[in-house]
């Protein structure tokens, strides 16, 4: 019979931790199991992203996800079906927020906020964070960069799409800047719309308080300005711009950050004639071709004082950490490197080799009060003099305040009430009354976690057990009817089995190898790693036979390994390198089948007949292969 391929196609994204051994509380936490190994998780994750979605025979990524979307829409538009067959309810985690990059305050009413996620688009809260609703279900890329709200018109919006950090293989895709007229009930495509590239995404997005035609964007192609309120762009400053800040008091001043990129050196460039020319700045920052992600801060009653965090380039041994924090009090005529106790960019000591200034780097300074100042990336830091001195915003488990998840996107002050600081990060959104000093999160309704792999049960249709990114292993385990799901590991998390002769009985993987079982729906765990060995993957697979509940199956690099006693011991079953993606046959579970990572130019297959006994290659589809799986009614029929 002539084998058939089904290549499912499903999002992936992040990353997790190193762990000891035997058994565990679930409440068990603290900085020692937030151990990152390595010096770019979230590069890897990225890095793993677009490598599973590349195509031999696509020239370009962007133009073919662009081209895919209009078809999708518009079949859905000419369906007379669609509504009566999808209908689709979000199941949670709705206390639980994936990666925010993005934010803004409504100039008008303090109580409302944007949000933007790092794939879960815009949403909207119009009681201070309390909860939130999705208000872009139907734009072409859901990664929102930048979010700006027209403050004399607060119906007219924009929204600059992708999420961009580092290079053009690690970021999400945006689709240019979309523009609404109706307080962002529904989006249009402005003339900045850019279904030819992946490599577009949008940082910032400022709106001239005085002449509301005037609009600046910061992206990665640079930076661009419109002079009728967004609806057409002409780029007038040409690189990897990664902030941009305007002087409310004299709104023709602007300031932009552009890193260094490919051929293109960055800096700290300046206006004064609304965005038309730029000017590159020095008087003791960096040197031109020194510059990694570089975020600015102004402040707005004070705009003279300005700050600037700098991460160390790509080019740099040191690439990621802190390059320095600079502060100028006279509108970026000279500038002073600030002292800081440790590098904001690093995980402290004992743990400051994993550095990240490239993708959590974020400088704040208070409207009202130049002297009050927040940076960070991995960890959140606040200074109250100015950078003379700063302290330290640890973070905890969340039944111990004030909780504050790391990796920062975004921070802000509400204009309204400048005490009221928020932060957008890994963990969603959190939000503090007095400057930071404590924390509630504020995530209620906010449905962006990005969940790796999802698993349900057999017996219980409504259990399921997911692996997240930066959010660890979550499920709605005895949560009834609520869509609040519980936590059972810090983290990243990936994939996830739950035995189906007992619901209580869960496999789950973490970042770099941490196979972890539980036997009572999660209440403890245990370490199932005995007789493993070798290098292991970003993203660690484990599978469960489909008859046998006791057999398992697992890789490291270079071997397949193989259970048959619920994880308790381990025996290779082939050497093979980056085996990623495994299943077994439905119907003969003597059957199984093994692929390589598409990192590899071509995903080989490989088959068992026996059980694990022998392997052999089989044919393949002759490109990259993200899932496989097995029909389960015909045996052979991949």
């Amino acid at each position: 019979m002539k084998n058939s391929l089904l290549i499912l196609i499903a999002i992936l994204f992040s990353i997790s931790d190193n762990f000891s051994q035997n058994n565990y509380p679930a409440a068990f936490y603290n900085r020692q199991l937030h151990k990152k190994p390595g010096s770019g998780k979230q590069k890897k994750r990225q890095e793993h992203f677009f490598k599973v979605r590349e195509d031999s025979a696509v020239s370009n990524i962007g133009n073919a996800r662009w081209n895919t979307f209009n078809t999708s829409k518009a079949k859905m538009l000419n369906s007379q079906s669609v509504s009566a067959v999808a209908n689709w309810q979000s199941c949670g985690p709705d206390n639980q927020a994936g990666r925010m990059i993005s934010h803004a305050f409504d100039p008008a009413n303090p109580l409302v906020i944007w949000a933007g996620s790092a794939s879960g688009g815009l949403w909207k809260s119009i009681n201070g964070g309390n909860s939130w609703q999705p208000m872009s279900d139907n734009i072409p890329s859901l990664a929102v960069g930048a979010i700006a709200i027209n403050p004399q018109n607060t119906n007219e919006m924009l929204i600059g799409t992708g999420e961009g950090y580092l290079l053009s293989d690690w970021l999400q895709y945006g689709a240019g800047v979309l523009r609404s007229t109706d307080g962002g009930l529904t989006w249009l495509p402005t003339s900045l719309t850019v279904p030819d590239s992946s490599e577009f995404a949008s940082l910032n997005i400022v709106w001239d308080p005085y002449n509301s035609n005037n609009v600046l964007l910061a992206s990665t192609f640079g930076v661009y300005r419109s002079q009728d309120g967004g609806i057409t762009w002409t780029q007038t400053l040409n690189g990897y711009v990664s902030s941009l800040v305007m002087n409310k008091k004299n709104s023709a001043i602007a300031y932009a950050a552009m890193q260094d990129y490919l051929s293109k050196p960055g800096g700290i460039f300046m206006t004064s004639d609304s965005g038309q020319t730029w000017q590159q700045l020095a008087g003791g920052i960096p040197a031109t071709g020194d510059y990694g992600f570089t975020t600015l801060a102004i402040c707005d009653s004070f705009p003279n004082v300005i700050y600037a965090g700098v991460s160390q380039p790509l080019s740099s041994p040191a690439f990621a950490e802190m390059k320095g924090l600079y502060k100028t009090s006279n509108g970026g005529i000279t500038w002073t490197q600030l002292n800081v106790f440790e590098d904001f960019y690093c995980y402290p000591p004992p743990y400051n080799y994993v550095c990240q200034g490239w993708y959590g780097n974020i400088t704040a300074v208070s409207p009202v009060d130049s002297n009050l100042v927040f940076a960070g990336g991995v960890y959140l830091y606040a200074s109250t003099d100015g950078g003379a001195s700063w302290n330290y915003y640890d973070w905890a488990p969340a039944e111990n305040p004030p909780y504050m998840h790391p990796d920062h996107h975004s921070f802000g002050f509400n204009p309204a009430n400048p005490q009221e600081t928020w932060s957008f990060n890994d963990g969603g959104v959190f939000k503090s009354t007095n400057s930071g000093q404590t924390w509630v999160v504020k995530n209620t309704g906010l449905v962006t976690t990005q969940f790796y792999y999802l698993a349900s049960s057999a017996t219980n249709p409504n259990l399921m057990l997911g692996g997240t990114q930066d959010n660890g292993i979550w499920s709605n385990y005895n949560v009834g009817s609520s869509n609040s799901w519980n936590q059972f590991w810090y983290g990243d998390g990936f994939f996830c089995n739950i035995d189906y002769t007992d619901q209580n009985v869960w496999y789950t993987t973490e970042l770099f190898a941490k196979r972890m079982k539980s036997r009572d729906g999660g209440a403890t765990w245990d370490s199932i790693n005995t007789g493993i060995s070798g290098d292991n993957f970003f993203i660690t697979p484990l599978i469960m036979h489909p008859t046998d509940h006791k057999t398992l199956l697992c890789a490291t690099d270079p071997t397949v390994y193989l259970s048959i006693d619920s994880g308790a011991n381990w025996n290779p079953s082939i050497n093979t390198p980056y085996i990623t993606i495994m299943t077994f046959d439905k119907v003969n579970p003597q059957v199984m089948y093994i692929c390589n990572d598409p990192y590899f130019t071509v995903s080989n297959i490989r088959r068992s007949m026996d059980g694990g006994a022998t392997w052999s290659l089989v044919s393949s589809p002759g490109n990259k292969i993200i899932d496989i799986e097995c029909d389960p009614l015909v045996s052979g029929t991949l």
